[in-house]
């Protein structure tokens, strides 16, 4: 099939059953990318608000946190089904990233207590991504 490249792009964007395929694509793939960076920097980027020793710990908390929900996640998805786990787990991990940006913010500026909110944020971000 030889199909120039800007047809072929809006017979994607044009037709409704390509249209979803492109969005819940792009979709998990948000879910499935967005871990890696926050795995490989959570110490470093904690480090803003904590020592590096108790950035450390947290970060092993979000990893074990993650871990757990993992294991307890494979049990779930034959009870609950993957496509409704993945469109809830989705919202969650959005919902904990702007919040993780929310208490960054406060604890910068407002009072330091709120970096304990970055932490708890961070677990609930590997929680759900689990």
């Amino acid at each position: 099939m030889d199909m120039p490249l800007m047809r072929a792009l809006k017979d994607v964007l044009y037709q409704p059953h390509l249209r979803k395929a492109l969005i819940l694509g792009i979709m998990s793939l948000q879910l499935i990318v967005g871990i890696y960076p926050i795995l490989y920097l959570s110490t470093d980027i904690l480090e803003t608000h904590f020592s590096n020793e108790m950035a450390q710990y947290a970060s092993f908390a979000f990893i074990i946190a993650n871990f757990l929900a993992s294991i307890i996640g494979t049990f779930w998805v034959d009870r609950f089904g993957r496509r409704p786990m993945m469109i809830g787990a989705g919202i969650l991990n959005t919902f904990c990233l702007i919040l993780y940006l929310i208490f960054d913010r406060l604890a910068a500026g407002l009072n330091s207590n709120y970096r304990y909110g970055c932490v708890g944020s961070l677990i609930g971000f590997g929680i759900t991504y689990g």
